[in-house]
Parts: C-alpha cells; structure tokens; sequence
C-alpha cells in the first residue's frame, strides 16, 4: 500500500513536471550518467515522505476522484502528440495539418494544466509542512535530472553535427 501510495505521489510530481516543461523536453535514452542526480536518490526520498494512513486514504479517494478525468486527458494528450508527430513525419507534411495537429496537442495540454491545478493543491493540503519540503527537494532533484539529460542530449547533438557538417 505504501509503494502505491509514493506511486501516486510520484504521478503527481509528473503531472506537476509535465506542465513546467519537464521530461517532455528530454524524450530519449539517457547517453551517459555524467553529472546527473541519481534516480535512487529521487526514489528514496519519495518513500521518507512516510504518509499515515489517514494521509494515504485521503490522497486514494482524491486520485481515485479524478482518475477517470486524468486518464481521458492522458489519453487525449497521448493522441494529440501522435497525430503532431504523423503530421510532421507525413511523406510531404501540410502546414496546416500540422498546425492542426500542434492545436489538437495545445488543447490537451492546457486540459492538463487546468486539471492538475485543481488537483495538486488539494493533494498538498493533505501534507504536512516538512513533507511538502521533502516533496520539493524531489522536485529540485528530478527538474535537476531533466536539464542534466537535456544537456548531454545536446552536446552528443552538436559533437555530431560537427564531425558531419564538414
């Protein structure tokens, strides 16, 4: 019950990092650990959160509350960035579908934003002050582990368009 509950917590932060501009940005396998913050570490404070039950009750039936919602924005936002990416990949891409597609991918996002601004303020309502601290410093960390993956990601890019561009 415990790890469903840190899972729980943890798609939050997701959500909470989708709408920032986190892990979209740094879609693609890690190419090195370089600098980057561990996952372990991530992880491990997530489990020092220590809910109690009453804690854990309250945050299920709030997600259990808004799952229906947020798998239907997942899914419509899962659809949106498929059809953007058959619109660009497309044998001779259309502008206006692409724009299309991008709008289709906007919308679903702003549902998304709107959602979890309904919803995070109430999961954190749950939380007692030193939690929400702890909850935070995941957010540092994971935000953190995003740039550091956007970084790398860049420089394999520019090492590689310098060898070939010559």
């Amino acid at each position: 019950m415990k790890r469903m509950v840190v899972l729980m917590v943890a798609a939050a932060l997701v959500i909470g990092l989708a709408l920032a501009g986190g892990p979209s940005q740094a879609r693609g396998p890690m190419i090195g650990p370089g600098d980057c913050p561990s996952l372990a570490k991530v992880i491990w404070k997530l489990i020092q959160v220590d809910l109690t039950k009453d804690q854990k009750r309250a945050m299920a039936r709030l997600l259990l509350t808004h799952r229906p919602e947020l798998r239907a924005t997942m899914g419509r936002l899962h659809l949106a960035r498929k059809a953007l990416a058959e619109a660009l990949l497309a044998p001779r891409p259309d502008q206006r579908a692409v724009k299309a597609a991008y709008g289709q991918l906007a919308a679903a996002g702003e549902r998304l934003a709107l959602l979890a601004a309904r919803v995070l303020p109430r999961l954190r309502a749950v939380l007692t002050p030193k939690q929400i601290k702890l909850l935070e410093g995941v957010h540092v960390d994971v935000k953190n582990r995003v740039q550091c993956r956007i970084v790398t990601h860049r420089a394999v890019v520019d090492r590689w368009l310098a060898v070939h561009a010559k």
